[in-house]
């Protein structure tokens, strides 16, 4: 079944999570912008950036998460998480999750340089309201 919505698209990619034992934020803010989802198990730190169209800003937008994230992932639509998105992600080092019925891990987050561990710190401490 298709992501008809971002909501949607963003409950899943929750619940996908949750089921790995990582506890999910939404829209949490990030300099000028908002992060779709930050998961966060045991000081590991996912980002997720979850769009139903637009790859291309979907994998700007994710680039921008490296800064604080250990693993940063593009969530699209199982209809747009092939071809041209796979060869964005393997070239950017960023995961890509395919979102149909249910979320598919396609490629894993590869970052070749650790996050800024200020940064880090300060979007777990916005989570956890430290």
């Amino acid at each position: 079944m298709r992501c008809a919505t971002e909501d949607v698209c963003v409950s899943r990619v929750t619940s996908y999570f949750e089921g790995r034992g990582f506890t999910v934020f939404r829209e949490v803010p990030f300099f000028q912008g908002w992060v779709d989802l930050v998961a966060i198990k045991r000081g590991k730190v996912v980002a997720v950036e979850v769009k139903v169209d637009h790859p291309a800003r979907c994998f700007k937008q994710a680039r921008r998460h490296t800064l604080f994230a250990h693993e940063v992932y593009a969530a699209l639509p199982s209809s747009a998480s092939s071809g041209v998105a796979l060869r964005r992600a393997r070239d950017s080092g960023i995961g890509l999750l395919s979102i149909g019925q249910d979320v598919t891990l396609v490629s894993r987050s590869l970052s070749p340089i650790g996050p800024i561990r200020e940064y880090t710190d300060r979007i777990v401490s916005r989570c956890l309201g430290g």
